[in-house]
């Protein structure tokens, strides 16, 4: 008594194709080592027209410092302090921005009390409010 209890549902007949998927495997390795081979000797072109142009570079592993390359901070929390320090200085003194043109800064306590004695300057808005038509 071999009955089917769904007729709709069957196995499958046939294997998957080794022989096709053994050649996809060997292509897909020959292709990673072309690129691998290319893309070495590219790097080695690149680095010849960098020597050749003047322009400093790491040429495979050895590091050559590049001429006008930005520093890394090596203790940045020196450096924060430092520009702290100068900002809060400037902060705190009158000095010129623009001697030609008259223009100074004034320590920052006093524009405070300036601006608290005149009262702020009233900004019109920079976008007009819509009437309601009735």
């Amino acid at each position: 008594m071999t009955e089917k209890i769904n007729a709709d549902i069957e196995f499958e007949h046939s294997d998957a194709n080794v022989r096709a998927l053994g050649w996809i495997l060997v292509v897909i390795v020959i292709a990673g080592v072309g690129l691998h081979f290319g893309l070495n000797a590219l790097y080695g072109v690149f680095a010849i027209n960098a020597s050749a142009s003047g322009r400093e570079t790491e040429v495979r592993g050895r590091q050559r410092p590049m001429s006008g390359a930005p520093q890394l901070l090596v203790i940045p929390e020196a450096d924060i302090d430092q520009v702290r320090t100068m900002e809060n200085q400037k902060l705190g003194t009158y000095g010129w921005v623009d001697k030609e043109k008259g223009i100074v800064h004034i320590p920052i306590d006093q524009a405070m009390k300036m601006i608290a004695e005149r009262g702020a300057v009233e900004a019109k808005p920079a976008v007009q409010p819509v009437q309601k038509t009735k």
